[in-house]
Order: C-alpha cells, then structure tokens, then sequence
C-alpha cells in the first residue's frame, strides 16, 4: 500500500509506479518461433492467496504466466529456463515460507530454497507432468533424505516429507524450519533412461488469461493520469486564489 501525503510525493510516486509497470519485462527474444520474456533475478510473484512470494535466484525467460484463479495460490510458468533446461509447463505454491529457485532442471534437479520464521512449517506443491514423480527429495543444511508419505493426508499430519500425486501430477513438500532450508529435488532416474516418453497435459484450471494483465495496466494508467490531473487542477486553483488575494490586498 503507498500513502500519499502531499501532490509533490503524488507525482514523483505515481511516476515511479509508471516506470514499474511499464519496466517489465526487461527484455523479449524470440526462438524457433517462440517468444520469450527475459525476466531480471529481481522480479518475483507474489500469491495473493497466501502472501508469499516466489522469485528466481538469476534472470530467466519464459513464454507466458498463468495461474489457476484471480485470487492465485498456485503460479505456472511456460517455456521457463534459467540455468538449466528449458522445461514446457511448470507451476510452483508454498505457504508458509518465501520460495527462491536457485538451480532450475540443471542435471535433472531443482534446487530451492525456503525462508521462513524459525519454528515453523512451509510446504511447497510443483506442477511438474514432463518429469514425474522425483527420486528423492533432500534438505541440504541437514543432509536429510525425506520420507515419502502414502499419502496427502499422512503428509499433513508430518513434516520433513513429500508425497506425489500421480493423478494430479503434483509434488507436495512439507518441511521445518529453523532458518532458510534449501531443499533439493532429485529426478537423477531418467539420466539412464534412454527413451522417455512423456504426455504433458495442461495444467488444471490455468487459462492463459494475459488480457487480465493488460486490463490492469491500462486501469492503473487511467488511474494515475486521472491523478495527475486532480493534482495539477488543485495545484492551478491554488496559484489562482493566491494571485487574487495579492490583487486584492494591492
């Protein structure tokens, strides 16, 4: 939320409101026909459904963004590549903690890293249906292999575990925290497999809904000139009364 308490702070604020909007992305490429959004490591996703923020550790590119309602808890990221390989659909939800990708698919890994009050408990859910279920799921500032639950709701009643849904393809994560955990997914299997044919299915409830991000921007302009426009008139009728009042007293 931005407080604005005078039209001096208004304008320079309402300004700096436009380069963020306006900034973003920082770059576009296009391969074979795909175009890419080049994103700096300083822009990260916030999820209005729990308040937490997913960002990325070095720039990427991606193709488009897409989640899987307005008020979001889950994010999915198209064509995303960082340091690793490019993967086709990759959706990413935590609550409880602040999630950072530091390696991206670099080995068949992904490495992440969760901050959160020590003390507490965060769990992360990925939507990864190009690679499936992982070989292991590991903290690295214990060493700690984490047990697979049976199941979501066996997963829920522990921690320093995950659990895999075949049929929703989704990886659920549930750790302590102490500090920052950094946790390391682990789908080293498929490097000797060699053939793999994979079925990507579209994610659940994830439109591309890019006319949304447009409709936004274009509000928040309309917004900003509007007060633009109140400030400037308030600042005329200002200078106006002044000039009378001097008149009159002259």
């Amino acid at each position: 939320m931005i407080v604005i308490k005078n039209y001096k702070s208004l304008i320079t604020t309402m300004s700096l409101m436009l380069v963020v909007l306006i900034g973003l992305p920082s770059a576009y490429s296009q391969v074979n026909a795909t175009t890419y959004m080049v994103f700096d490591e300083g822009i990260a996703f916030r999820l209005p459904a729990y308040d937490t923020i997913i960002g990325f550790s070095e720039d990427y590119r991606l193709s488009r963004i897409g989640w899987d309602k307005w008020y979001a808890s889950m994010i999915y990221f198209y064509n995303l590549s960082m340091d690793g390989d490019e993967v086709d659909v990759v959706g990413f939800s935590v609550i409880g903690a602040n999630l950072t990708v530091v390696d991206l698919f670099v080995n068949y890994r992904l490495l992440m890293e969760l901050d959160a009050p020590r003390g507490t408990n965060s769990t992360v859910v990925i939507y990864i249906p190009s690679y499936g279920k992982p070989t292991y799921v590991r903290r690295l500032d214990s060493g700690q292999y984490l047990a697979e639950a049976s199941s979501l709701s066996e997963l829920e009643e522990t921690v320093d575990a995950w659990f895999y849904n075949t049929t929703t393809r989704m990886l659920h994560i549930k750790v302590s925290h102490q500090s920052i955990v950094p946790v390391m997914v682990s789908w080293e299997s498929l490097t000797t497999t060699t053939t793999t044919t994979t079925t990507t299915t579209p994610p659940p409830e994830a439109p591309e809904k890019p006319w949304t991000t447009y409709i936004t921007i274009i509000v928040t302009v309309l917004l900003v000139m509007a007060l633009l426009y109140m400030s400037t008139k308030a600042a005329r009728h200002v200078i106006y009364e002044e000039r009378r009042y001097v008149k009159k007293k002259t």
